[in-house]
Parts: C-alpha cells; structure tokens; sequence
C-alpha cells in the first residue's frame, strides 16, 4: 500500500468511485472514520479531497489513467449524474450512455478503466438513477453495470462499506438501551399504563410498551397503572 483512503461510511452519496478504485488498483488502503466530511486520500505525501482528482490520482498509480479526450467526458458525465434532478434530463443521461454502450463491453477500450469506475460509482450513489435502472429500459447500461459491479473490487468497496456501518451499529449503545428520557418530567409525579385492553391477546408491541412504561415509572419514581379492558366496554362479560 502506497497511500491511505480515509472514507465515512455515512457520507452521502457515498464515494463508491474512490473506494472501488483503491480497492482495484491496490495504491491505497481504505480507513472507515465517522468523523470526517468528505473522502481524503493521503498519497506520497500529497492529500487529496476531490472524489475525482481521487480517482485520477489512483488510477495513474495503479497503470488505469488514460487521458484521452473520451476519458475526460466520462469523468464530466459523472459529474452531472448528482447534479441533475429532473426526470427526463437524467433519462437523457442514461439514454446517451446505453447508446455508447450497445456494441462495447467498457466504456473506453477494451478493460476497465478509470471511466467505468467513476461512471459506475456516480450511478450507484443515485437512488433515483438506480430506481430508473430497474425499469429494464436501459439493456446495455443495465449489462455494463452488473459487470462492474460484479467485479472483485466493486465487490469489495460494497462489502467494506457494509461493514463499516455493521460495526457502527454495534458500537452504537445508544440504539440499543434505554438511554432517554421525558421531556420536563417531574419525580415523583410521572404515572404511566399498562397499553389498553392487556387482557386481549398479547403480541410483542404490548410487551414493548410495557417494558418502557414500567422504565419510565422507575426512572421517575413514579407509578404504572395496570388497567383491564377500560377502552372498549362492549367486550365485557359479568
């Protein structure tokens, strides 16, 4: 490894290129931190923070630059992929794209290049993008994305990112207890219930609101009140 990609794996959209491209060319190793903004790539003593000066940088370490004057307007493309919002104007994006790719496997040559990755990680960050794809329309964009995608590091830049955000939910202690409260509540005056008619069939919601309720009355010193059937009395029998 010649170079460190320090990447969030709640950024949004996420930077699928750069990640790929570490991945692919083997320059850089990929570092998940929550705390930072946007994507950095420490490489031989230069630190770089555009995703697609990222892409360039790797590239050419890793033998994939081409500067060809098609290369370019790919890079250019993927740059309007976020950019656009109107419907039709992304469809036109598309559009021009499945044309390009009727009669070729990648996008410049004949392997993949830095093109492909920075086309394909501009796509996989768009959800509408990936939702117009789906509509099947697009049959020779569709095939050149699934073999992208397909590749060993696009599977990999995609399975780091799943993992990062595993390994943040698990450190998350917070979503995992009860650690909350009530908004200007008084001790000793909260009275909380057990949730209505808790003699009918119990399913897991009951369960729920009866263990926070129960939370809640303790934190506060407070009171549960356990109340029967008092919210539909044409269920009741003597």
């Amino acid at each position: 490894m010649t170079g460190i990609l320090t990447v969030s794996s709640a950024a949004s959209p996420f930077p699928y290129a750069a990640v790929a491209i570490a991945t692919l060319t083997k320059k850089a190793e990929v570092n998940f931190d929550e705390t930072v903004e946007a994507a950095t790539l420490d490489l031989k003593g230069s630190k770089i923070t555009d995703e697609e000066e990222i892409v360039r940088a790797l590239a050419k370490a890793g033998g994939l630059a081409d500067d060809s004057a098609k290369t370019q307007s790919f890079f250019e493309l993927a740059k309007k992929i976020p950019a656009t919002t109107a419907f039709n104007q992304l469809t036109e994006l598309l559009d021009s794209l499945d044309d390009h790719l009727a009669y070729r496997t990648f996008l410049v040559g004949h392997d993949v290049t830095a093109a492909d990755i920075i086309v394909w990680g501009a796509l996989k960050g768009n959800l509408k993008v990936l939702g117009l794809l789906k509509s099947n329309r697009h049959i020779h964009l569709n095939r050149w994305f699934a073999h992208v995608e397909s590749l060993e590091s696009t599977q990999l830049a995609i399975a780091s990112l799943i993992e990062a955000k595993s390994h943040k939910a698990r450190n998350n202690k917070t979503a995992a207890s009860f650690t909350l409260g009530l908004p200007n509540a008084v001790e000793g005056q909260v009275v909380t219930r057990f949730p209505p008619e808790p003699s009918g069939y119990l399913h897991i919601g009951h369960a729920k609101a009866a263990m926070l309720n129960q939370y809640f009355a303790q934190m506060y010193k407070g009171k549960l009140l356990i109340r029967f059937d008092d919210t539909n009395p044409t269920k009741e029998r003597v």
